[in-house]
């Protein structure tokens, strides 16, 4: 009989605290809802793709979310990164 051992680490113990992957997460969709339709409309009836529409429109328009995002989830995931190597 082989006896597995439980591993246990500071994340799998970890309470959440409100700083959550999914709150960003819906950050991010709530900006991409606020973006016109019609941006996208106007930009289909000029022949782009839907390509160039996100290259161009959409995602410019996300940057600044976009970042904000990034550098949240840098600085929490760094912060948990000494319990890893505990």
């Amino acid at each position: 009989m082989v006896r597995r051992l439980k591993r246990t680490t500071s994340l799998s113990r970890r309470k959440s605290d409100g700083k959550d992957q999914s709150s960003l997460y819906v950050v991010t969709l709530s900006w991409l809802q606020t973006i016109s339709r019609d941006l996208s409309d106007a930009a289909v009836i000029h022949a782009a793709t839907r390509v160039a529409i996100f290259l161009r429109i959409t995602f410019p328009i996300l940057a600044p979310t976009l970042s904000a995002v990034t550098v949240l989830l840098s600085v929490w995931t760094f912060k948990e990164f000494a319990a890893i190597w505990r």
